[in-house]
């Protein structure tokens, strides 16, 4: 769950999610576990993004909390994977299906997400893909969508702990 509510929180401050949309996820999961501590405290104390991550912060860091990176990763992957596919631009048999970003804005997007991430899955595949694929660009757009398709299709029930090599 605190996975769940670290993902809000880095969509919230890449502006990929909105605060309305964040407060929404947010009483979803507050409906779900009424007695999570940590989700009233999101709910009555969370004024502003800066309040929401310092209160997660300090929640894992009394609580000796690790996050699970591969139940991060599936939600955080799983939002991006469906922006990707509901607003990127793709060009289909000479006709281009417009829709509301550049494959440009989204990689800019996606290496903001990546600066957000933790540090030690900063270079773990699929994270660092989120990086890469921006500076994949200058090699060409089919490159870069096949990178991130890559990273969308990843097996989370993998073992997650694989740098770059």
């Amino acid at each position: 769950m605190v996975e769940k509510v670290y993902t809000l929180v880095v969509l919230l401050q890449t502006n990929i999610i909105t605060a309305e949309e964040y407060n929404a996820s947010l009483d979803e999961l507050f409906l779900e576990n009424l007695d999570n501590k940590l989700l009233l405290e999101l709910q009555c104390f969370s004024k502003n993004i800066n309040d929401t991550r310092s209160i997660i912060t300090e929640y894992i860091y009394q609580n000796n909390y690790v996050l699970d990176y591969n139940v991060f990763g599936r939600a955080l992957f799983k939002n991006l994977s469906e922006l990707y596919k509901s607003n990127v631009r793709h060009v289909h048999r000479f006709r281009l299906r417009r829709n509301r970003m550049s494959i440009e804005k989204f990689a800019r997007k996606m290496h903001r997400v990546w600066n957000f991430l933790p540090g030690e899955i900063q270079s773990v595949e699929p994270f660092w893909a989120l990086s890469y694929a921006y500076n994949l660009l200058y090699c060409g757009e089919k490159q870069t969508r096949q990178l991130y398709e890559r990273a969308f299709s990843y097996d989370w029930n993998t073992e997650i702990a694989r740098p770059i090599e």
